[in-house]
């Protein structure tokens, strides 16, 4: 009876999968499956030099409280020493989850950002929850993919509601996590809600709710038409998406497919209502906006480092998206996005966006000098870092830091 239970979860798991990598998929899957050690029970890992509990947290999506639970022989949450056994109170599976961490077993042709996307989430995220040095993957090997946070693509008759309802957390919430977002109706095509990590959730599987077909209001007739046909652009895209020369120094940028005037005002930092004001034709209506437009963007030309405001970077000989966003501290999927079409080839000039940031604690920081490297309060950091406790931070520990509009440049240094 055990075996057959083994099987069946061995199955409904490729099943999951199969279905989440899309129709053939599922052939693919089964050829590369080893056994997952221990799988069906608690994860167990063992503590390396600089570890600590703040670390594990985030990876896992569970609590301190429930990990101390987990861990009687743990007396002072601040003290725990490499080559401890720390129980993980998260059942080790190969099923994917929305909620809670699980393993991916590599396939061929597979690398950290077909990974990561397929599980919507950043690439460096997934690298530093498996303690990855290099970007390369093995087929066969089982990484981890950790709670969280996770990134979703708005796409057509997606809401607010329907994004929390997938996810199993509350609108209020999200609202919370994307200040950029000014009411559960208002998103657009292509625009991407952040997903906060939740902790001690339940598994929430995969799954793909069907956005519900839009309608018009009921005519006099008291029947619904139908839906207008999109409008048809009368101009088409260039073949780079950002120039660097532009009247009065400002960067100037070609609308790509599904981009809206959101996009642009969280890439580069600026509020809406300055780029309206250096774009006239964007007043009469600022929705009517189709690829191939140029827009000014209301930003001084710059190739100087900054946390606050976007500037150009040129690709250097060994550079990779990943290596320039940890050096600029954001994720590697933020710059990606910020650069459609780009190749991150030697030579390259590419935008580094005004963030979201990531940033990692080193030894001997606060934060308080946290704080003061990005120009922003103790609180604001602590407002959109809910795991923050007392204003203690951990090296290692992982700081969000949100998009900032209309400020003023904050050199790296």
């Amino acid at each position: 009876m055990k075996t057959r239970l083994i099987l069946f979860t061995i199955v409904v798991g490729l099943f999951a999968l199969g279905l989440l990598l899309g129709p053939g998929a599922g052939a693919r899957a089964q050829e590369a499956a080893p056994a997952l050690e221990g799988e069906g029970q608690s994860i167990r890992l063992v503590i390396q030099p600089g570890e600590s509990l703040a670390k594990f947290a985030p990876i896992y999506g569970v609590s301190g409280s429930a990990m101390l639970a987990a861990n009687p022989a743990i007396l002072n949450p601040d003290i725990v020493y490499p080559g401890q056994t720390l129980i993980i109170p998260v059942i080790k599976t190969r099923t994917p989850s929305l909620a809670t961490p699980f393993y991916y077993i590599a396939q061929s042709g597979d690398n950290i950002v077909t990974i990561a996307r397929q599980f919507e989430m950043d690439p460096g995220t997934v690298k530093y929850a498996n303690g990855m040095v290099s970007d390369t993957v093995i087929a066969g090997r089982a990484y981890l993919i950790p709670a969280g946070p996770h990134y979703f693509t708005v796409r057509r008759g997606d809401t607010l509601d329907l994004i929390a309802l997938r996810y199993g957390v509350s609108t209020a919430s999200l609202l919370n996590a994307n200040p950029n977002v000014p009411d559960p109706v208002t998103l657009l095509i292509g625009q991407r809600i952040f997903i906060p990590i939740q902790y001690d959730a339940q598994p929430r599987p995969f799954s793909d709710l069907p956005p519900p077909e839009p309608t018009l209001p009921p005519t006099a007739t008291g029947t619904a038409t139908s839906v207008p046909a999109e409008p048809v652009p009368t101009s088409t895209p260039r073949p780079t998406a950002t120039s660097i020369a532009a009247a009065n120094n400002f960067i100037t940028t070609v609308v790509q497919l599904n981009e809206s005037l959101l996009t642009h005002t969280q890439r580069y930092g600026v509020s809406g209502s300055a780029i309206l004001a250096v774009n006239p034709k964007l007043q009469i209506n600022p929705d009517l906006i189709y690829p191939g437009d140029v827009l000014t963007i209301p930003v001084v030309i710059s190739f100087t480092p900054s946390r606050s405001t976007p500037f150009f970077y040129v690709v250097q000989s060994g550079d990779t998206a990943l290596t320039i966003a940890n050096r600029f501290e954001m994720t590697s999927d933020t710059l990606i996005t910020a650069n459609p079409r780009a190749s991150f080839a030697a030579g390259t000039t590419i935008l580094v966006p005004a963030g979201p940031h990531i940033y990692f604690v080193q030894a001997n920081d606060t934060l308080a000098s946290i704080a003061a490297k990005y120009l922003v309060t103790e609180s604001f950091l602590v407002k959109y870092n809910p795991a923050l406790v007392n204003g203690v931070v951990f090296t290692g520990q992982r700081i969000f830091i949100p998009v900032r509009y209309d400020a003023a440049p904050v050199p790296f240094n």
